[in-house]
Order: structure tokens, then sequence, then C-alpha cells
């Protein structure tokens, strides 16, 4: 398992978030074309999820480990099939 100080995924994690906040807020702020500034706010909330999802991928069990079912011991499961 990862640790805090020995794994930067969760700065790294913070700090693309935070730059895709400021990029969402200067898009919002600075784009006249409603239309292009919703398409580019768009693709800063993906990029920058991504981004994130793939940074705490070694953290899978921890950040997403309520979304996969754990593995059926051997000694739980049923004969095995066979002729």
């Amino acid at each position: 398992m990862a640790h805090f100080h020995k794994d930067p995924a969760l700065i790294y994690s913070l700090v693309i978030g935070c730059v895709g906040a400021a990029l969402f807020l200067l898009v919002d702020k600075y784009e006249r074309d409603e239309r292009v500034a919703n398409w580019l706010k768009l693709m800063v909330l993906v990029i920058s999820r991504v981004a994130i999802l793939h940074r705490l991928q070694p953290w899978n069990p921890i950040v997403l480990g309520r979304l996969r079912r754990p593995p059926i011991p051997h000694e739980l499961r049923g004969p095995a099939a066979g002729p």
C-alpha cells in the first residue's frame, strides 16, 4: 500500500486539481463565445479527472474499492466442473 510520505500521488492530484480549476476559471472569465467556453470547460474537467484518476491508480483498492468485488477464496468455491 502506498504511504503518504513516500508516494506523492496525492500531492500531484491536488496540483492537477488546482491547475484544472484555474484553467476552468480563466476560460469562464475570458472566453466570449458561450459554446466554445462550454466545450473548453468540459475538456478541462475531463482531462483533469482522467489525470487525477491516473495518478491515484496505485491507490485503486482505497479509492475505488467499493466498485470492485473481492475475489472468492479457493476454499469457498464449488467443486470444479469436469467430466
